[in-house]
């Protein structure tokens, strides 16, 4: 079999200003060219010709005959006929040349009428900034010049393909679709064919509702909007009906959903208008609104200690009814409805007399029960360590553990067991499971480290993990959980280190430590005019957030029964599990700081966050917010006994009743006193700016013990989440100092 070439021969022919040409080869075989031969081209040796195969013909290409002066040029394209795909076996004529005369005569591209083949950008949005617009085509010159609605802008030429010019604000402030030339009259050419350029309106667009299902027949609510290119007057429509906006930014807006709105079941469209009309409104995303289904979600608390007495657990969940029934492995339990969200349960002593864990359900009940997916209630050893968990020692940051036995009753032990040397300070350290977790700011500059030391000896168990920006940890469960101040909140396995997950918080500006408890991270946010939110420590979902005013500097304090944060005559209270209000005490004032508070004794002590010094506070009921006679100052957060308080006041430590206020004692040390103290049985830790450690009877005031740190200990920044200080937990007291950490051993069983 052989191949029919026609013509045998190529020729092609352009000016320098024009653009480059082509010819057309035709084959023909018995097969065809579309049979089952394989045909490769290959471009010419000498660089004026390229080839390829179209399906039908063999396709010549000159080169662009801007790139070559003019004359007569003289190539040839190879091309293979086979009858394989790998081209190993050709028909009787392959391979074949196709010799290829190129002319190119000269042009003058001044003279010339230039095209425009692409603009970039193609289009804007209205209101835009001042911009370069790069056009591209043919038979430009130094003397073109781009024309915007036959108006001529400043414009540069960059090659004969290439121009660009510069469009104002003006010319693209309000929609409009504008024309784009490009002329070469001033040297006696054409001007080219326009080219359109849209300035267009800004489009909002949903990315996500939060939260994106209600209830049916539900209490009214805030509904947050995600998405972009919001403006000021943004707004936002339920069902094509307006709901009251409020903007945030230009990727949020918040709206109030009335009951009315999700009295019925449904799935309702969402969306949002700029101020330029309903002609530019979002795409609409739902909310889906239905009777909530039967789910538990978290236990309270999620870990007991084994051989403990008979108690009430606490079952926080939807879509429960007076007819839903807890269980326990599968048994029914003794059960009482409080709310669609929440049910207590009745669980024995036998339940819990062995180190284990226990299966968790609710049934609807009826004579086809539906059940829950289950949690599971860890039943600890009993004899399981005192960890420090979060910011002032525990969750209720009152600065106070508590060792079964303690090694030196009378005196702080003369040396640490051991220091480690750090890249930089170290944040709050927590003391958990065998480990000292800490967040170091290297004082190279270098990224923010996380990293865990053997609390037994100050070797690297793990890390560090390097994260941009400064961050806070909390522990719970066996995971420690890093809020950075860029909001990206990560839980880590605590024993590996290992990432388990990671979530960003709505916001911008994070100014105080996460607090973790009973199986729930809680997180203050403040950029977005204040929020507090709650993360579920397994899965990283977000189960509820709250408005506050502020949301700066404040930790959550946290309990069972509430989830506290303070600011400037601002306190709230709410419920942990379901985030609803509890109650709220206004002062009279308001403003941007925080700082955090203490729960102690059935007691919240409540910062004022306005004076001179960050930790003054009140004491309020934690049931009702009612304020309680005991007031107080302290520079840095104190440490809470049962009838004691412990405050630092102008470098001076102060005993102070927490009945009446009523001064128990004072030590001074070296005057220089600067950490919050920590309270541990019956004595007090505190260190100085010098660079010393004192043990302090908690009773007396005497001082037990001293030791020279070997460098400064830092105080409180209450504005920074990258917070120094000292802790207990485990038996050992932490310190740390300068760039390095030391560890004092208080008791070898905690």
């Amino acid at each position: 079999m052989s191949v029919t070439v026609s013509p045998t021969s190529a020729t092609l022919s352009a000016s320098t200003t024009g653009t480059a040409p082509t010819a057309t080869v035709s084959l023909s075989t018995v097969e065809g060219p579309n049979g089952r031969l394989t045909v490769i081209a290959t471009n010419g040796s000498k660089g004026y010709a390229n080839a390829s195969f179209n399906g039908t013909n063999v396709v010549v290409t000159g080169e662009a005959p801007a790139a070559l002066a003019a004359g007569t040029y003289q190539d040839s394209v190879t091309v293979k006929v086979c009858y394989d795909a790998q081209c190993t076996q050709q028909v009787t004529n392959s391979p074949f040349t196709i010799p290829v005369t190129y002319t190119v005569t000269a042009g003058n591209p001044a003279t010339a009428t230039p095209t425009i083949s692409g603009l970039s950008p193609t289009s804007v949005t209205a209101g835009s900034a001042a911009f370069t617009l790069t056009v591209s085509g043919t038979n430009f010159t130094p003397t073109s010049t781009v024309m915007w609605n036959g108006q001529a802008r400043a414009t540069t030429y960059v090659a004969t393909a290439t121009l660009t010019a510069q469009i104002t604000a003006a010319d693209v402030a309000t929609l409009s679709t504008d024309s784009v030339t490009v002329s070469n009259a001033s040297s006696g050419g054409g001007v080219s064919a326009a080219r359109s350029f849209s300035v267009a309106a800004v489009v909002p667009a949903i990315t996500s509702l939060v939260p994106a299902t209600a209830v049916s027949g539900g209490s009214a609510y805030t509904l947050t909007v995600n998405g972009t290119g919001f403006d000021s007057h943004a707004q936002v429509s339920w069902n094509g009906s307006p709901l009251v906006t409020t903007f945030v930014s230009a990727t949020q807006v918040t709206a109030a959903v009335p009951a009315a709105d999700i009295a019925a079941s449904g799935s309702f469209p969402i969306t949002v208008w700029n101020s330029d009309g309903s002609a530019n409104a979002s795409a609409p995303m739902s909310v889906t609104v239905g009777p909530a289904a039967l789910a538990l979600n978290s236990l309270s608390p999620p870990l007991v200690a084994a051989g403990g007495p008979a108690f009430t657990e606490t079952l926080s969940g939807a879509g429960f009814t007076a007819s839903s029934v807890a269980q326990w492995n599968g048994s029914a339990r003794p059960t009482t409805f409080e709310s669609t969200t929440q049910l207590h349960m009745t669980i024995s002593a036998a339940d819990i007399a062995s180190v284990g864990s226990g299966s968790i359900t609710v049934s609807s009940g009826g004579a086809t029960p539906t059940v829950t997916s289950a949690k599971t209630l860890t039943i600890a050893a009993a004899t399981s360590s005192v960890d420090a968990t979060a910011l002032q020692v525990n969750a209720q940051h009152n600065g106070a553990a508590h060792f079964a036995n303690i090694v030196a009753s009378t005196a702080l032990p003369t040396a640490p067991a051991w220091t480690a040397t750090l890249d930089g300070p170290a944040n709050y350290p927590l003391v958990a499971g065998g480990r000292v977790f800490l967040v170091v700011q290297p004082t190279s500059g270098a990224a923010t480290e996380l990293l865990a030391l053997n609390a037994g000896n100050g070797a690297v168990a793990w890390g560090p993990i390097t994260f941009p920006g400064s961050g806070a940890i909390t522990y719970d469960n066996g995971r420690l959980f890093l809020l950075n101040t860029s909001g990206s909140l990560t839980a880590y396995d605590a024993a590996t280190g290992s990432q388990l997950w990671s979530t960003v918080v709505a916001g911008q500006l994070f100014s105080a430590a996460p607090t973790a408890y009973n199986g729930i991270v809680y997180v203050g946010e403040s950029q977005s005019g204040g929020a507090v939110f709650a993360f579920d420590e397994t899965s990283g979902s977000q189960l509820w957030f709250q408005r506050v005013a502020n949301g700066d500097e404040s930790s959550p304090t946290v309990t069972s029964t509430g989830v506290y944060v303070s600011y400037p005559c601002q306190v709230y209270a709410f419920n942990p599990t379901t985030g609803a209000p509890i109650w709220q005490n206004n002062g009279p004032c308001e403003g941007g700081g925080g700082a955090t508070g203490a729960w102690a004794n059935g007691v919240y002590y409540s910062p004022l966050a306005n004076t001179g010094y960050n930790y003054d506070a009140q004491a309020l009921d934690p049931a009702t917010g009612a304020t309680l006679p005991m007031t107080y100052r302290s520079a840095q957060a104190p440490a809470f006994g049962q009838t004691i308080g412990y405050f630092l006041q102008s470098g001076t430590l102060k005993a102070l009743s927490l009945a009446d206020g009523s001064a128990q004692w004072t030590f001074a040390g070296d005057s220089s006193l600067v950490t919050s103290p920590v309270l541990v049985n019956n004595y007090v830790f505190i260190a100085s700016s010098s660079g010393k450690l004192y043990m302090i009877d908690a009773t007396t005031g005497a001082q037990l013990g001293l030791v020279a740190l070997g460098g400064a200990a830092y105080a409180y920044m209450p504005t920074e989440i990258l917070q120094p200080g000292m802790t207990a937990g485990d038996g050992i007291l932490v310190v740390p100092f300068a760039s390095k950490i030391s560890a004092f051993t208080l008791s070898n069983n905690p």
